[in-house]
């Protein structure tokens, strides 16, 4: 991740800093990709992101792809790290979260929201996560996920919001309707054969994004 100031030579950048930490034990950080995607917030005092989605931790009996993100100051320096998988059910590896890829896209705004692309779930089906990017310590972090878990029979619950092999994530954007309400925008590039974006708005109540039939393009 670079650091350049708008002029009109080609020698002024700077390589940031962003992952100054070594890996642990059970990281792997190389091919990472580290910059694949990045965001701002675009706001003086607001923060950037960088994405890094081939991130990868492993053991003796696993090696998952989770992806990564490092959300840093207005100073460019180093920040938060964010693995929206982690924690996440791995049992099935890709048939469930074992190869995430979170990160592949990233999207900020000035109120404080992030939004991760995560396409790998759940056979790449891939899904949507809204968080929120910590200003002060008043704020808190709140995960919202789109849904992506296949339902058992007799399971309450949202369907998928895309099919198998739909790579919903690879392309992510927060913004807001005619109404001024905010939405949660993401691309699945091989969704119906033909691509689609999904548009989500918070489900507050349900920790989700929600998505009905109006909101396909």
């Amino acid at each position: 991740v670079w650091s350049c100031p708008l002029s009109s030579f080609t020698d002024d950048c700077t390589a940031l800093e962003v992952d100054r930490e070594a890996p642990t034990s059970d990281e792997d950080k190389n091919d990472q990709w580290l910059g694949v995607s990045v965001a701002s917030q675009g706001t003086p005092e607001g923060k950037a992101i960088a994405c890094g989605h081939r991130y990868k931790e492993y053991g003796s009996t696993y090696r998952w792809g989770y992806g990564m993100c490092m959300s840093i100051g207005n100073e460019l320096d180093e920040g938060q790290f964010w693995n929206p998988c982690k924690g996440m059910s791995t049992d099935k590896g890709h048939e469930e979260y074992g190869f995430c890829q979170s990160g592949s896209s990233v999207s900020l705004n000035a109120d404080g929201d992030v939004l991760f692309g995560v396409p790998g779930p759940y056979v790449w089906r891939g899904a949507m996560m809204k968080n929120r990017i910590v200003q002060s310590l008043s704020d808190f972090q709140e995960p919202y996920w789109s849904p992506v878990q296949t339902l058992k029979e007799g399971d309450a619950g949202p369907q998928p919001a895309t099919d198998y092999y739909s790579y919903l994530g690879m392309s992510s954007k927060i913004g807001r309707d005619i109404h001024n309400h905010t939405m949660y925008l993401g691309g699945a590039p091989r969704a119906k054969d033909l691509g689609q974006v999904l548009m989500f708005t918070q489900d507050s109540a349900n920790r989700k994004l929600k998505i009905d039939d109006k909101h396909y393009i």
